[in-house]
C-alpha cells in the first residue's frame, strides 16, 4: 500500500485568517525559529529589523502591528511591567553613580580633568617625538637627493672630458674633427682648452660628490640625536602619568572598588533580564516553534471562530510523501535510486518515482515483516492522486524482447510439480501442454510460458479458471481466453 499526503503551505491558512484573539481558545500561529519567524513577519508586509536570532524593538512593533492587521490588540506591558522597568534603570544609575565616585576619590585614579592634563601631556610628547623621526626622515631624503644630483653631474663631466680627449687627438694627428683637414695652431689651443675645462669640471663634480656622500650619515647621526631626546621625554611622560595615578590609588580599598562595579554588573544583568521580558510578544500558548522549515498543514478540524475540542491542525515538515514497504523476501532486490512506477487505472495516471531510502530493518513506520520505503515523484503528480492508495511497481528484471505469455490463472501445477496450461484447439479438444514459466508481470497479470513437447502459439486459446483476489464480489474470469505477446514483461 502507498500513502501520499496533500501537503498546504503554512503561510496560505495564516494568510487566511487563522490568527485569533491572544486570548481566545489557542490557535497556533507558527512562526518557526526565530529567523524564519522574522521572514514570515516581512511576506506579511512588515518590518521586524534585521533578520537574526535578536528579539529588537523592530521585532516587537511588527508583531504588534501583525495583530492589529488581525483587529486585535497585542499584549502591551502592565502598569506594574512597566514600574518594575523604570526602578531596574534608576538601580542601574545608582550604582554607576557609587562606582564613579569611589572612582573619583581615588579609585581609578585621578579626577578626570587631571587625568585628561597628564594625557595631554603624554600626547604632547608622543606627537614631538613623531616630529623628530619624520624631520630625520626628511632630512636624510634631501641629502641624498643632492648626493645623486652630484652623481648624475660626475657622470656628465665624466662624458665631457672623455669627448674632449678624442676631439684632441684627433687634432693631433692631423684632422681636425669638425673640419676634417689639418687644424691650424688656433684651432689646436681651442682644442686643448677645452679639454683643460672639462678636466676641471670633472674634478669639481667628483668633490662636490664626495661631499654630499659625506653629509648623509652626519644628517642622520644629528637627528637621531634629537629623536633620542624625544623619546626620553615621552618615556618621561609615561612614567610621570603612570606614577601620579598610582600615587591617587594608595590608601583606596581595592574591595570597594571591585564589590562597587559587580554592583553595576548586576543592575545591569536585571535591566536586561526585565527588557527581554517585558515587552510586546507571543504568550507562549500561541506560539509552536518548528524545529526545520518549510513545513505545512495537512490537516485543519477547526475554523476560525470554533471552540476546539481536541487537536486544532497537524503540521508535516516535508511536501508530497510517497512511502509503501515490501517484504522481507523483495528487500534485497531494492536499492536507493531505483526508478518505480506508480499507477492507477481508475485515474488512469502512470508516474515515475524513484527510491529516495529504503530502510535496513523491519518494522518502524511499516509493519513488523516488511521494510519501509519512500519515493519520490520523478514526474509531475496529479492533485487528484493526492491522499489515495496506489499502485507501485517495482521492476526487477525484463525480458530481452516480446514473449509468449498467458494469464496467471491458466497456469496450473502437474502430478509431477511441471507447469502447465490447458489449450483449447480447433476441433474443441483440450490439450494439456507442458511449459516453462518465465518472468511474471502482477500488474498486468501475466506470465511468461516457454511449451515443451506440445505446440503453443499466439493466439491460441488457453482454459483459466476463478481468481477470487480480484475482490469481494468474487468476478468470474472468461473461462477461455487469447495467448497474446507480452512487449519486454516485467516480473515484480
Amino acid at each position: 500500500m502507498t500513502t501520499m499526503q496533500h501537503p498546504v503551505p503554512l503561510d496560505e491558512l495564516v494568510r487566511a485568517g487563522l490568527t485569533t484573539h491572544p486570548h481566545d481558545p489557542p490557535f497556533s500561529f507558527t512562526m518557526g525559529l526565530m529567523a524564519e519567524g522574522r521572514r514570515e513577519l516581512i511576506v506579511f508586509g512588515l518590518d521586524p529589523g534585521t533578520v537574526d536570532e535578536i528579539y529588537t524593538d523592530s521585532t516587537e512593533q511588527a508583531v504588534a502591528e501583525l495583530y492589529r492587521g488581525a483587529g486585535y490588540e497585542a499584549d502591551e506591558p502592565t502598569a506594574d511591567d512597566l514600574e518594575r522597568l523604570e526602578q531596574a534603570r534608576r538601580s542601574l544609575r545608582a550604582a554607576e553613580d557609587a562606582l564613579r565616585s569611589l572612582q573619583s576619590s581615588g579609585g581609578d585614579g585621578l579626577p578626570r580633568s587631571q587625568q585628561l592634563e597628564l594625557d595631554r601631556q603624554v600626547s604632547n610628547a608622543e606627537e614631538a617625538y613623531n616630529q623628530s623621526v619624520r624631520d630625520r626622515d626628511a632630512a636624510v631624503a634631501g641629502a641624498t637627493s643632492e648626493r645623486n644630483a652630484a652623481a648624475s653631474a660626475v657622470t656628465s663631466a665624466d662624458a665631457a672630458v672623455t669627448t674632449a680627449t678624442e676631439r684632441s687627438a684627433a687634432a693631433e694627428g692631423g684632422v681636425h674633427p669638425d673640419t676634417g683637414v689639418a687644424p691650424t695652431p688656433e684651432e689646436m689651443d681651442e682644442l686643448a682648452q677645452a679639454l683643460t675645462d672639462a678636466q676641471t669640471a670633472a674634478t669639481a663634480a667628483a668633490s662636490a660628490l664626495a661631499g654630499a656622500e659625506a653629509a648623509i650619515p652626519v644628517i642622520t647621526a644629528e637627528y637621531n640625536g634629537y629623536i633620542s631626546d624625544a623619546e626620553i621625554d615621552l618615556q618621561i611622560q609615561y612614567a610621570s602619568r603612570d606614577e601620579t595615578i598610582a600615587a591617587s590609588r594608595e590608601g583606596v580599598d581595592a574591595a570597594s572598588l571591585s564589590q562597587a562595579q559587580e554592583s553595576v554588573d548586576d543592575a545591569r544583568t536585571s535591566l536586561s533580564r526585565l527588557e527581554a521580558e517585558i515587552g510586546i510578544g507571543f504568550p507562549a500558548n500561541e506560539l509552536v516553534f518548528l524545529s526545520s522549515l518549510p513545513s505545512q498543514i495537512q490537516t485543519v478540524w477547526s475554523e476560525v471562530g470554533d471552540t476546539p475540542q481536541g487537536p486544532v491542525m497537524t503540521v508535516t515538515g516535508a511536501g508530497l510523501q510517497i512511502t509503501s514497504s515490501v517484504p522481507t523476501t523483495d528487500r534485497s532486490l531494492i536499492n536507493e535510486g531505483d526508478e518505480a512506477l506508480m499507477e492507477d487505472d481508475a485515474l488512469g495516471i502512470s508516474i515515475r518515482l524513484q527510491v529516495a531510502f529504503v530502510a535496513d530493518n523491519p518494522g518502524g513506520s511499516a509493519a513488523a515483516d516488511r521494510y519501509f520505503l519512500r519515493f519520490e515523484p520523478i514526474d509531475a503528480v496529479p492533485e487528484e492522486a493526492y491522499d489515495r492508495n496506489l499502485r507501485v511497481t517495482l521492476p526487477f528484471a525484463s525480458t530481452d524482447g516480446e514473449v509468449l505469455a498467458v494469464p496467471m490463472a491458466a497456469l496450473s501445477a502437474g502430478a509431477n510439480g511441471s507447469a502447465r496450461v490447458e489449450v483449447e484447439r480447433a476441433d474443441g479438444t483440450v490439450e494439456t501442454v507442458d511449459v516453462i514459466a518465465g518472468l511474471n508481470s502482477r500488474s498486468q497479470g501475466l506470465v511468461e510460458v516457454t511449451p515443451v513437447g506440445a505446440d503453443l502459439a499466439e493466439g491460441d486459446r488457453v482454459i483459466v479458471g476463478r481468481d477470487l483476489a480480484l475482490g469481494s464480489s468474487d468476478r468470474d474470469i472468461p473461462d477461455e481466453t487469447d495467448i497474446e505477446p507480452e512487449a519486454e514483461a516485467e516480473a515484480e
